[in-house]
């Protein structure tokens, strides 16, 4: 356990970099865009503005996050892409309805699965590949999604 936190050392063990309300300069060529990530919402760990801090021009900001709760705040600081999970896309998905409950949302969440905007922010919720309480998915089979960050031309970038 680290810092309270589960799982981490597996996954530090084998080099990966475990980001809590940080960000980093990643770079592509004689490029960079800015990845940022919170902690998760869900224990109140999340601290967006302490993530934020050390970003210092208006390149290019994705966001990682364990929950989408944070669109708003994210678009509030001009956070480019967010991308989150959590809800399993909901597990269980009703035709012409969506998704019934996800974790830390009311029945019938706004924030279930797929592509959501506020401002000038984009958020992808990935249905993942696991389930949560109970091991069942119906209308939502597991998925890993690639997402290509490409420059905004209507930006001059």
């Amino acid at each position: 356990m680290v810092d309270g936190v589960p799982n981490q050392e597996p996954l530090l063990a084998e080099g990966v970099r475990v980001m809590e309300n940080t960000a980093e300069k990643v770079y592509s060529k004689n490029q960079y865009i800015w990845l940022l990530g919170v902690d998760d919402p869900y224990l109140g760990r999340d601290d967006l503005a302490a993530a934020i801090k050390g970003v210092d021009d208006r390149s290019a900001k994705v966001l990682l996050t364990h929950g989408p709760n944070i669109l708003t705040a994210a678009a509030d600081n001009r956070i480019d892409i967010v991308l989150a999970g959590h809800t399993h896309g909901g597990q269980v998905r009703l035709p012409l309805i969506g998704a019934v409950v996800v974790p830390g949302q009311e029945l019938f969440p706004q924030y279930d699965y797929g592509l959501f905007s506020s401002k000038s922010t984009t958020m992808v919720i990935n249905g993942g590949l696991g389930e949560s309480v109970l091991p069942i998915r119906f209308g939502n089979k597991p998925e890993i999604v690639l997402v290509t960050l490409q420059p905004d031309v209507r930006k001059g970038e």
